[in-house]
């Protein structure tokens, strides 16, 4: 332990020390800085799922709301319509057909 009997050598080894400590203080301070970030923004986080779970929640409400709705509908039958609409589609085919042949002159009695 001769080389620590110099007081420059004590001096060094003593800056050395306070050096790495302080080191490892700032380090620890960047650890504890970022851990109180990362809390925070979880935090924000959690909030921002709460909000969204009572969103979904309402969403839900009114999708309900919604089926009642549509399930109460009354829906009238259609096949009395349907039959209709095929017997004017018979009536029209054959009124074409009753204009073609008066557009040719030799089927049509006026047109001598």
């Amino acid at each position: 332990m001769n080389w620590f009997e110099n007081k420059t050598t004590q001096l060094i080894g003593l800056v050395s020390i306070v050096g790495t400590l302080a080191g490892f203080g700032y380090t620890g301070a960047t650890y504890v800085n970022r851990i109180e970030n990362l809390e925070s923004s979880t935090n924000n986080y959690m909030a921002a799922t709460d909000q969204l779970s009572d969103d979904i929640a309402e969403i839900e409400k009114k999708m309900v709301a919604i089926e009642e709705q549509v399930g109460s509908m009354d829906i009238p039958d259609t096949t009395e319509l349907k039959t209709d609409i095929a017997k004017l589609q018979s009536s029209v085919d054959s009124m074409y057909d009753d204009i073609q042949s008066l557009k040719n002159k030799n089927d049509n009695p006026l047109a001598q």
